[in-house]
């Protein structure tokens, strides 16, 4: 499981996640209307293991950050 806490989460947009051959395997779009989550969370259950790229898109800013799947 990949927990994914900002602070308010605001401004959050998209949240993906890629295997190292780049396809998407997982991804999340958000549209803010009402009350921003504190905890974003994708299941690593149904991936093999491996390396993937989480991508977090927010209104200014893009945080990317490398994940181990065992």
């Amino acid at each position: 499981m990949i927990n994914i806490s900002l602070p308010g989460l605001y401004g959050v947009k998209e949240v993906s996640l890629a295997d190292i051959n780049g396809r998407i395997v997982e991804k999340m779009s958000f549209s803010h209307q009402g009350k921003a989550a504190d905890l974003i969370q994708i299941s690593t259950a149904s991936l093999p293991a491996g390396t993937y790229f989480l991508r977090v898109n927010t209104h200014d800013q893009t945080l990317k950050h490398l994940v181990i799947v065992r």
